[in-house]
């Protein structure tokens, strides 16, 4: 009798914890719900993720590379007409999107081991795990800045470098949060809060 109680206890936890986890589908979650701060980030980070991928400023497509940092709708097109999948890569909207995700649904399956476990081959399948090429990014700087500069717009250059190291800072950021959790990043996050106060 005792067994078949306990039995009917974990089933029912089991069916509470699938139900809870189904409530957050992969691999999104509500715009209204990423901060400003996030958004502007994201969309900073999608912007110089598409040169990187097309193969530099210049494949870029006219007006190809636009990213709203209200609503996360973006565009990556390049000169020769590809639109790539950004879903693939971890510094793109949908990548970040995934992670945040990711962080989400580990805070709702509690001390539920299978659904983190869930959680995390989620991740791991769906969520883009590819990035661009550091090093060419910093040869596609570099060449920006004598272009700039033979053409007096050294500050453009410096717009440039400076914003690809802002993304290097963010995936390194992002990259510890995953891997040491949201306790640790939520407790950067908070004093990084206080100190900009």
């Amino acid at each position: 009798m005792l067994y078949s109680t306990v039995l009917v206890a974990v089933a029912a936890f089991a069916g509470f914890a699938s139900a809870q986890n189904s409530t957050i589908p992969c691999c999104t979650v509500p715009v209204n719900t990423v901060p400003d701060d996030q958004k502007t980030l994201w969309c900073q980070a999608e912007r110089n993720t598409c040169p990187e991928i097309c193969g530099g400023l210049g494949q870029i497509a006219s007006g190809g590379n636009n990213c709203d940092d209200t609503t996360l709708n973006f565009t990556c097109t390049c000169k020769n007409g590809t639109k790539p999948d950004m879903s693939l890569y971890q510094q793109s909207v949908p990548g970040q999107m995934c992670r945040l995700w990711f962080d989400t649904c580990i805070n709702a399956t509690g001390s539920d081991l299978q659904a983190q476990f869930q959680c995390r081959t989620d991740r791991d399948t769906k969520c883009g795990n590819l990035t661009t090429d550091g090093e060419s990014a910093s040869t596609s700087s570099a060449s920006s800045t004598s272009t700039a500069s033979q053409t007096g717009g050294g500050n453009a250059a410096s717009a440039t470098i400076s914003s690809s190291s802002s993304t290097a800072a963010a995936a390194t950021v992002l990259a510890m949060a995953r891997e040491y959790g949201t306790p640790l990043f939520a407790g950067g996050m908070a004093a990084l809060f206080g100190l900009a106060l």
